[in-house]
């Protein structure tokens, strides 16, 4: 690393790592009133009506070469660059490069990934116009790089990630004409939204970048965030092009942000779809309000992977069927586009996108087939994004509140997968994981962990004990189960006895602890750094 980008990484943590750190203790602030208020608390800011009922103001504008998202692809493991080759040459219109949820932050990790963005960047033949464009998704905001200290201090990951991305890279691809491009996550409200703002615009200047050059698809993956959308696009409105959905990381937050209120139990993962009013009601307000304002709508991710990992693999015909029909669906809903995990799902999900939007057209705003609700429908979906879960079919008698009833292969289930991803991350640094056929990552594998803690916390059925509730000893006896059953398949997950046990004890901490665990990198980042040759890295690398 040079020492200009020492000084320039230098510049961004001191003029934004304060108002950083006051937004994260303002999210838990809005916890702290979320649990007081019984949720009730949930509604669109009363300060920001005026941006709201202005119906004149849009986005800057939508470049060309963006304005096609059917089908980006997820690159799932960065620090190979054969890997983020074959997703650039793909046949997607881009390639979202993960350092959020699908990454495992080790400094080994951090210094490939940044190598081969940077190789594929200088590289004339991969940056032809038929290959996918580069979006980069850096590490959300509440995360730090303990790898790189700042006058003593650990530098953002956002900044860490963002900032050498666009130090190495940000000319050459104005140059080519092909970004910088990025995904922003997490947003929370839009006090964040003016904080990203502000700091893309401070590297356009710092760089020398023509103004609103950075351009940026944010992801909406927060509940919170669902009741400010249209101030999150307002104060991004020179860099946002596009807001997409992050299911699953949308369902944890909702989960996450009534963990302590007895009367949001959910039910197993299979019921949490589009019969639950919640998240119809945040499917079609994040199109309504994307298109309203100028931007495009995307949907989430098809987590569908090969199970053999073989170069020559590719998705059933049962698989690539479902991801048309799914991705048809949210089509359907005014969506202009999505993301797929495998190769071999881009022209499926191209099409489903195109037998909806016409070949004709790029997306909804170009065919002028918009989806406008009355002011009565727009407020019922914001009522509903705090609905309770359907599908709670038994009483907890010790509360009173409705509670699910599940099987125990589904308990084992999630259980295993939280189990197998806690060690890749740790012990193998690999953020995503593919476990029967699905892509698992820190979003997916959040679901699991809450759902469990929630369940023990106040109740869950099991079917195949006479709808007793689930107890941490039926928990332990899984966990035994799962190392057992990983040990007489080593070829596929392979831990030493001592990391199983490490994994073993980082599920029950996640699982018994009184008060939810925010994030699973607060446990499991610590041990990212002790694997480390050198655990504190200040300039010279």
């Amino acid at each position: 690393m040079k020492k200009e980008l020492y000084e320039f990484l230098k510049v961004l943590h001191l003029e934004f790592e304060e108002k950083r750190q006051e937004l994260l203790r303002n999210r838990i602030l809005i916890q702290s009133t979320i649990n007081e208020s019984q949720g009730k608390c949930l509604r669109k800011p009363s300060e920001t009506f005026e941006i709201r009922n202005d119906s004149e103001w849009k986005i800057r504008g939508i470049p060309k070469i963006l304005q096609d998202r059917s089908v980006d692809i997820v690159c799932l493991d960065v620090t190979n660059l054969k890997t983020m080759i074959e997703c650039v040459e793909s046949g997607s219109n881009g390639v979202q490069v993960d350092f959020d949820d699908g990454y495992s932050p080790s400094w080994s990790n951090n210094l490939k990934s940044q190598k081969n963005i940077e190789t594929i960047v200088n590289d004339d033949r991969l940056n032809r116009s038929d290959k996918a464009l580069l979006l980069v998704r850096p590490r959300s905001m509440n995360l730090d790089e303990l790898n790189y200290l700042i006058d003593g201090v650990p530098i953002s990951g956002t900044i860490f990630d963002l900032g050498v991305f666009l130090f190495n890279n940000g000319k050459k691809l104005l140059e080519r004409g092909r970004g910088p491009f990025l995904y922003i996550p997490k947003i929370e409200n839009y006090h964040e939204a003016k904080w990203w703002d502000s700091l893309l615009k401070r590297c356009e200047q710092l760089l020398t970048l023509p103004s609103f050059t950075i351009k940026a698809i944010v992801l909406i993956e927060n509940i919170l965030a669902s009741f400010e959308m249209e101030e999150i696009i307002y104060h991004l409105r020179d860099h946002c092009i596009a807001l997409n959905t992050g299911r699953w990381d949308y369902i944890f937050s909702y989960i996450k942000k009534f963990s302590q209120l007895p009367n949001y139990n959910i039910p197993s993962k299979s019921m949490l779809s589009f019969n639950q009013e919640f998240l119809v009601s945040y499917y079609n307000l994040l199109s309504n309000i994307s298109h309203k304002r100028g931007c495009l709508a995307t949907g989430g991710m098809a987590p569908h992977f090969p199970s053999t990992i073989v170069d020559s693999a590719t998705l059933s015909d049962k698989e690539l069927l479902s991801i048309f029909n799914g991705k048809r669906d949210e089509a359907k809903m005014g969506f202009d586009g999505a993301l797929i995990a495998h190769r071999s799902a881009v022209l499926t999900c191209r099409n489903a996108f195109k037998e909806i939007i016409g070949n004709d057209n790029t997306n909804h705003l170009s065919s002028n087939r918009l989806f406008k609700f009355s002011p009565i429908q727009c407020e019922s979906y914001f009522s509903n994004l705090i609905k309770t879960c359907q599908g709670l079919t038994f009483e907890n008698r010790s509360n009173r509140y409705q509670i699910a009833s599940v099987s125990i292969q589904e308990v084992n289930s999630y259980l295993s997968v939280l189990y197998i991803y806690i060690g890749n991350w740790i012990f193998n640094e690999k953020g995503a994981t593919s476990i029967n056929g699905v892509i698992e990552d820190l979003a997916t594998s959040e679901i699991n962990r809450v759902l469990l803690w929630k369940w023990l916390k106040f109740g869950v059925a099991i079917k195949e004990d006479n709808n007793k509730l689930l107890t941490i000893s039926k928990i332990l006896n899984l966990l035994n189960s799962i190392e057992k059953s990983l040990k007489q398949q080593e070829q596929t997950f392979k831990f030493t006895n001592n990391q199983h046990e490490t994994i073993k004890r980082l599920v029950i901490q996640f699982l018994t602890s009184n008060q939810l665990i925010d994030f699973m990198p607060t446990l499991l980042y610590p041990y990212l750094i002790n694997l480390n040759k050198d655990l504190i890295l200040k300039s010279n690398l």
